[in-house]
């Protein structure tokens, strides 16, 4: 069903980072950590013809992935206490949530020093995924040739029909080695990452629903490979297939760059490294602040949980150090975020307005 397509492909790429030995995957250093940013890109699929090599000191080259021609095709994203991110149920038992907010989605998950467990997802009251039994993404400590079989259960709505799931997952980690990806722009250098992990696993499952009063009972299977590298809060490559008897899709999508609040990610250049949202959370008064290159012009403006443009705090020239400051005494309490655009790009922080 659509409704799997949904899950966040929280992606993330920035520099390179060398491993001597086989990578391990922890709690610690692959899963969500909140407060993190990050830009995705959803690249055109039938640039991939392979998912590349098996086993260990594997090279994998997809640099000739360019994004995909439709309008959501880059998005950013944030993550937040479970809580605190929309459409949270209470009793679910997540504890962060992955949200992009264009389009709106929210994956949650269970993150712990055993494993990392989706407990679900929401996109509206008509289509959301809420696991009563959760699925497990990754048990750690995971490395190259472990394996994992997981059972999960729920209820899932897509297009005003709700239905009953209930599926197996069947992962293991089948290579490791060198991953490059295409630039992150302004850069026109590809990115290379060393010791990466490559992650693949089959999901078999079965959607139950009542149709105008006719029992609807389909088995679908879900096939992805994924490559994290550790120091990488999500992902940095998912190639993801849809099948069924009325379904077949592909979703191919990397990691374009990531802003941590972890240790483990190195500091980045320009304005990423320079940019201050601060208080945070805020109450009457936001100020931002960044060092830009001369003659350079910049839109600072305030976004809503959907991608929204709420206030546009300034927008023309800047040169060198930039200040700037929104009152945000008249807004709605919640998570907002401060975007900066200018022709190197587009720089996010989460904000939160009390």
């Amino acid at each position: 069903m659509n409704t799997k397509l949904l899950l966040s492909l929280c992606l993330t790429a920035i520099t390179v980072t060398s491993y001597a030995q086989v990578p391990t995957l922890t709690s610690a250093n692959v899963a969500p950590s909140v407060h993190d940013t990050f830009i995705t890109v959803v690249a055109e699929e039938s640039l991939v013809t392979s998912t590349g090599a098996i086993g260990a000191s594997a090279y994998w080259d997809f640099s000739g992935l360019v994004k995909k021609d439709i309008a959501d095709s880059v998005s950013v994203g944030y993550v937040s206490w479970a809580t605190d991110a929309p459409g949270y149920v209470s009793g679910s038992g997540a504890t962060h949530a992955v949200v992009t907010p264009t389009p709106p989605v929210s994956n949650f998950y269970i993150v712990s020093p055993a494993k990392l467990s989706q407990t679900g997802l929401y996109k509206s009251m008509t289509e959301f995924a809420a696991y009563s039994d959760p699925v497990d993404v990754l048990q750690f400590p995971f490395t190259y040739g472990g394996t994992f079989t997981d059972a999960y259960a729920g209820v899932i709505g897509f297009l005003g029909t709700t239905a009953t799931e209930a599926g197996t997952i069947q992962t293991t980690a089948d290579g490791w080695g060198t991953l490059v990806l295409p630039p992150a722009p302004p850069s026109t250098t590809n990115r290379t990452f060393t010791g990466t992990l490559r992650v693949y696993s089959y999901q078999l499952f079965r959607d139950s629903a009542n149709i105008f009063g006719t029992p609807i009972v389909q088995t679908d299977t879900i096939r992805s490979y994924t490559w994290y590298q550790p120091g990488y809060h999500s992902a940095l490559l998912t190639i993801t297939t849809v099948s069924g008897p009325m379904l077949y899709q592909r979703v191919v999508s990397y990691a374009r760059k990531q802003t941590a609040n972890h240790a483990a990610v190195p500091e980045l250049s320009g304005v990423d490294a320079t940019l201050k949202v601060y208080p945070n959370p805020a109450k009457s008064c936001l100020y931002i602040s960044f060092s830009a290159p001369l003659n350079e012009r910049a839109r600072i403006s305030l976004l809503d949980v959907l991608g929204r443009e709420v206030s546009v705090i300034s927008d023309g020239e800047v040169n060198g150090d930039v200040s700037a400051t929104c009152n945000t005494s008249s807004l709605p309490k919640g998570q907002y975020f401060v975007r900066v655009q200018s022709a190197a790009g587009s720089v996010t922080r989460a904000v939160e307005i009390q």
